[in-house]
């Protein structure tokens, strides 16, 4: 039996690691005797696999991963297990059985929309930041530096930028965006959001809260969820 569960990674489970995160599912799955599939050979591990992997201190409401199971159980059941033997700011939200022949997360989600939310020292007209967004995504390029564990190299962005909007409540921006991520490329959320402080000259208090709304992977050029892949 192979499922697809989709998870929230908020509060104080947004500073593990993907390694940290993999072994505080895998002791969650143990707690709740939930009936792993284990691989073959010499070192046996379960059977999940997940999808594009956050950055550490990026909260996620909607992270993805599949298992499998070596016995049939009741898909609700193994929700609520799960998630009593959870930390707390871990959380099952969602979970479907494979029934049909599908690439793994990893091939499929080609897209992630982030949430950035951060304290603005002086206040922006709404016209005035409208204006900013239009003139941020009519750029030909975004230029970028990004550093590698044994170099410093120059991206282009602009191509992996796919939707961007903004809006000011009470002091705060909320700026949301859409990138490519996983096999096929990958923006980092801090390199948009830096780009856009940058290019509005916005001047801002400390660093944003980061959080991942949504993954997404194509089916005829449209955007879906991966248990949306599941329906055929």
């Amino acid at each position: 039996m192979k499922l697809r569960v989709k998870y929230a990674k908020m509060g104080s489970s947004r500073f593990l690691s993907h390694l940290e995160l993999m072994k505080a599912m895998e002791r969650a799955f143990r707690r709740a005797r939930i009936p792993l599939a284990f691989s073959e050979g010499f070192n046996p591990h379960p059977k999940i696999s997940y999808a594009s992997a956050l950055s550490v201190g990026i909260a996620s409401e909607g992270e993805y991963l599949d298992i499998e199971l070596s016995t049939e159980m009741d898909i609700e059941d193994f929700k609520i297990e799960v998630n009593k033997n959870l930390i707390n700011s871990l959380e099952i939200l969602d979970v479907k059985e494979i029934k049909i022949k599908v690439e793994s997360l990893t091939a499929i989600v080609e897209r992630a929309k982030y949430r950035a939310i951060c304290l603005l020292e002086e206040d922006i007209k709404e016209e005035v930041l409208n204006e900013v967004v239009k003139r941020f995504l009519d750029q030909e390029e975004m230029i970028v530096t990004r550093k590698t564990k044994d170099k410093v190299k120059e991206i282009n962005i602009k191509e992996g930028i796919f939707y961007v909007d903004a809006e000011i409540k009470d002091m705060n921006l909320f700026f949301k965006f859409i990138v490519v991520t996983g096999s096929k490329g990958n923006v980092r959320a801090g390199e948009v959001y830096d780009a856009f402080i940058s290019f509005g000259n916005f001047k801002v208090k400390g660093r944003p809260n980061f959080i991942r709304e949504a993954l997404y992977a194509l089916k005829d050029d449209a955007l879906c969820t991966p248990m949306d892949i599941l329906e055929g």
